[in-house]
């Protein structure tokens, strides 16, 4: 039944009008009526689809996940495209992630959901002795990044910039920020790695 057609428009439009309501009253505030008020949806077919509006907060957050995790894949692949067309085409649906992070209950959390995935993807990689810290301290600077760049209705940035954001903030972190050899020999290594050189 979730592969007709006519099942998948509904099921957008009740989000959609979720997501429209998002921006005029906060989540806990929202009611069935007002998704139904938004979208020419019944109440019979609205509960043919969710069982109520955390469920399509669920899904709204799995949808952003899974997402997410296909960029991660498509950039992980030898033939990948370039990062800047996976950079913007993941942020397409930016309207979407900013209505997702309005949206706190016991099962959605976007700011947890997303720095869990980055802790996850940072041990898969890390041999370190003090991984588990040093994975909450990447997750965190990233998702405080997304989120003010998000908020700041910013996006996209090249990735070369949002990379050299980071530069001057681990420089403070390590003591290093008057030390312009060093935060110049950085710039010059992300240069490089975006150059293709």
């Amino acid at each position: 039944m979730s592969d007709n057609p006519q099942f998948k428009r509904t099921d957008k439009a009740i989000m959609q009008a979720l997501i429209s309501l998002l921006n005029k009253k906060p989540f806990e505030k929202i009611t069935i009526q007002d998704i139904l008020d938004e979208t020419p949806v019944t109440r019979a077919t609205f509960y043919a689809h969710y069982r109520d509006k955390y469920e399509i907060a669920e899904k709204m957050l799995d949808h952003f996940l899974s997402t997410r995790d296909v960029v991660r894949r498509d950039l992980a692949s030898p033939s990948a495209p370039s990062r800047e067309v996976l950079y913007k085409a993941y942020l397409i649906e930016h309207e979407f992630t900013k209505a997702l992070m309005k949206i706190h209950t016991e099962k959605v959390d976007f700011r947890k959901a997303v720095a869990g995935e980055l802790e996850k993807e940072y041990l898969e990689t890390s041999a370190s002795t003090t991984r588990d810290l040093e994975a909450k301290i990447y997750a965190q600077a990233y998702v405080e990044l997304y989120i003010s760049l998000l908020n700041s209705d910013s996006m996209p940035l090249p990735t070369e910039q949002v990379y050299a954001i980071f530069i001057p903030v681990a420089a403070k972190l390590l003591g290093l920020e008057n030390d312009r050899e060093t935060l110049d020999f950085l710039q010059g290594k992300i240069a490089k790695k975006f150059s293709g050189k």
